[in-house]
């Protein structure tokens, strides 16, 4: 082991804080795994005996360490290095009208409850701001983390750096739940605890409502990749082939997002696409409210009518659904009880008291109103 040089005054506390970095922050230890011996830590740092014994003694204190009589020093188990009551939370916005505030909402109920505070981060969905925040997130020593997956341009770049900024706590020995989104172990090959709603459930509701309504051609308007889109659009598929209708790609139609909102002038020209289509659609499932009420406003912008030219389902029954002269038809996910349960898994997961992973996922609600042109045929008959 090579000799490093500090300063002559303090020596001991340098080489704490030198100790207390390779310990919190590195990739040399394990819990539970043998610390350096006081002979091994004299010769790296050519010092004396006594000086090594404060240094390691300070993070014995700091319960980063502990000693065993006649073994020698150990790293601490995570339970008891988890100093701080602070929460991590990596999220892409927060905005008062958003699903995500109506979750962190009822975490940080839960989390004040038991002694915990939330330290958000606003991640805007970008991968390298997020690996800046999880490392500034590792430095606070916070005690765990709540991380909302972005979504990406395609499947395996949702994995492969979602992954990556999961791992960054993993091996830190940082407990992580996944929220709304998750990444499934077979192609991010970590398994962390996760709280969703189920979106192919969902998504096979909505569906099957319009074609009980009549429709067969149903287009699907989502955004970017993630575990939520890919399993609503896999309730869409689903639905359909139960009712011998054939999935048409054109039907499917990507809408573009600049810092987290639909871009509206793609928006109103995939509405243009559909509707110059000599076989076009007569229902449009959105993948979430926002997205919905852009193709409400395209319409408009048309001069078309909504339910009566077209019909109109969205997903998250946000309060802009509630905002135009047909309330929209949409999904009504259990914010609050996701909030709650993730909070409660990720302290019981702190406090060392779940040895086991767990992936929770939340039935939803079908919430019918006037946009998908149920109520109107209802008047009609």
């Amino acid at each position: 082991m090579a000799t490093e040089k500090i300063n002559t005054s303090l020596k001991y506390e340098q080489i704490a804080q030198i100790l207390r970095k390779e310990i919190t922050q590195g990739e040399k230890f394990q819990q539970g795994q043998k610390f350096y011996s006081e002979s091994e830590l004299k010769d790296r740092f050519n010092v004396s005996h006594m000086t090594v014994r404060q240094s390691v003694g300070i993070l014995v204190a700091e319960e980063l360490l502990c000693r065993e009589q006649g073994r020698g020093t150990f790293l601490a188990s995570s339970s008891k290095r988890s100093k701080t009551k602070l929460i991590g939370v990596l999220v892409p916005r927060l905005s008062s009208n958003s699903a995500l505030s109506k979750i962190i909402g009822a975490m940080d109920d839960v989390a004040k409850e038991k002694g915990y505070h939330l330290l958000l981060s606003i991640t805007e969905e970008n991968f390298k701001k997020s690996l800046v925040y999880s490392q500034k997130l590792v430095d606070k020593d916070v005690a765990g983390i709540v991380f909302f997956p972005h979504n990406a341009s395609n499947k395996y770049e949702y994995f492969k750096w979602n992954s990556r900024i999961v791992r960054n706590f993993v091996k830190r020995d940082i407990p992580v739940v996944l929220i709304d989104r998750h990444l499934e172990k077979a192609d991010s090959d970590i398994d962390v605890d996760y709280v969703i709603t189920d979106n192919v459930q969902g998504g096979y509701e909505l569906t099957s409502h319009l074609i009980g309504l009549g429709h067969r051609r149903i287009a699907f308007v989502d955004v970017q990749f993630s575990s939520t889109v890919e399993e609503r659009l896999s309730g869409y598929k689903q639905s359909l082939k139960e009712n011998n209708i054939g999935f048409d790609t054109e039907l499917v139609k990507v809408v573009r997002m600049k810092k987290l909102r639909v871009v509206y002038e793609h928006c109103h020209s995939i509405i243009n696409e559909f509707l110059g289509m000599k076989d076009g659609p007569t229902a449009i499932f959105a993948v979430h409210d926002g997205v919905a009420r852009n193709v409400i406003l395209a319409l408009r912008e048309e001069e078309k009518k909504v339910p009566e030219d077209i019909a109109i389902v969205g997903y998250d029954d946000l309060e802009v659904g509630e905002l135009f002269s047909s309330p929209l038809t949409t999904i009504q996910q259990p914010l609050e009880e996701e909030g709650q349960l993730t909070a409660s898994i990720l302290i019981d997961n702190i406090e060392g008291k779940r040895n086991r992973v767990q992936h929770i996922i939340l039935p939803s609600k079908l919430i019918i109103r006037e946009s998908c042109g149920a109520k109107l045929i209802k008047r009609e008959r």
